[in-house]
């Protein structure tokens, strides 16, 4: 069981971010789920700007606005799926200037905020989604879980309804 990560940045050239994470916290915080699968995987992580984010978003998603992560899954036949014996997930497009306003918005601090985003796309990729009540309540439940084998504390706090509101808004 092993998840093979690679990580492109085209958003640096173009800005600036506070934080992006390195290649091994992105190893470090997908070993939360590596233990989950069976198998060998490939997933391909890639920053990208807000306006290319925006264009993405608009086209796959019918919202013309730059969202925190977009989760690819693989779309090729079983043959293609082979990434050097690793079985490919998908690709993960994630935008650092949202999720910093995000972080900021919600008053949390930055790192754990991707953390949470990373895994919550990963999570897509594995099939799990929140559009149905039921459906959010399971993936929301396993990115808790996952988050507190870090030390993260839970990203959908009750104490602030509006901010849970918001921040699920942001998700979908």
């Amino acid at each position: 069981m092993t998840l093979k990560i690679d990580v492109n940045d085209l958003f640096s050239s173009e800005a600036s971010a506070q934080y992006l994470p390195s290649k091994e916290e992105l190893a470090q915080w997908y070993a939360q789920v590596e233990s989950r699968l069976e198998g060998d995987f490939h997933l391909s992580v890639t920053f990208i700007t807000p306006e290319y984010m925006q264009e993405l978003n608009g086209t796959y998603r019918g919202k013309p606005y730059p969202t925190n992560v977009l989760s690819f899954e693989f779309q090729g036949d079983e043959d293609e799926a082979d990434y050097l014996g690793f079985t490919e997930l998908g690709d993960l497009l994630i935008c650092p200037p949202v999720l910093e306003k995000e972080a900021a918005e919600q008053d949390k601090p930055l790192q754990h905020h991707w953390t949470h985003i990373c895994l919550h796309g990963l999570l897509h990729l594995l099939g799990y989604d929140h559009i149905e009540p039921d459906e959010a309540e399971q993936m929301e439940s396993l990115e808790k879980e996952l988050l507190a084998t870090l030390g993260i504390p839970d990203p959908y706090r009750d104490d602030d309804p509006e901010l849970v509101a918001q921040m699920r808004q942001q998700l979908a």
